[in-house]
């Protein structure tokens, strides 16, 4: 596979645009992009395994909050990741506002996780 090259001047715009937005942060950056499109979890998928067992999810807890609540959007039953999010959850209540964590709360429900209120 071809590598991609880059010019000096696209490099620099691309950092200059970045530093530009007031706020931004590469997770934060890379939700939007990944938000874009329809996209869900996989049965037997490692993304919420990951999320809950690294600390990536302390870096941008809304960020990931909405991407989370993204994923399970456009996955269908049966769901069979909530043990996971029993603890992703927990951890992303005490760091985000609960406007932005109910769409995710809203989803485990529509997917069966009954007990998604009280995580």
């Amino acid at each position: 596979m071809a590598r991609k090259t880059y010019s000096e001047e696209f490099r620099r715009d691309t950092v200059e645009l970045y530093r530009s937005s007031p706020g931004a942060t590469v997770v934060g950056e890379a939700v939007d992009l990944a938000t874009r499109r329809p996209a869900g979890l996989q049965e037997h998928g490692d993304v919420l395994r990951d999320l809950e067992d690294g600390q990536r999810l302390d870096l941008s807890p809304a960020a990931f909050a909405r991407l989370i609540g993204h994923l399970l959007r456009n996955t269908t039953a049966p769901f069979w990741g909530a043990r996971h999010l029993t603890k992703i959850v927990p951890r992303l209540r005490d760091k985000v506002d609960a406007s932005e964590l109910r769409p995710l709360v809203e989803e485990a429900l529509r997917l069966g996780c009954n007990d998604a209120p009280t995580w």
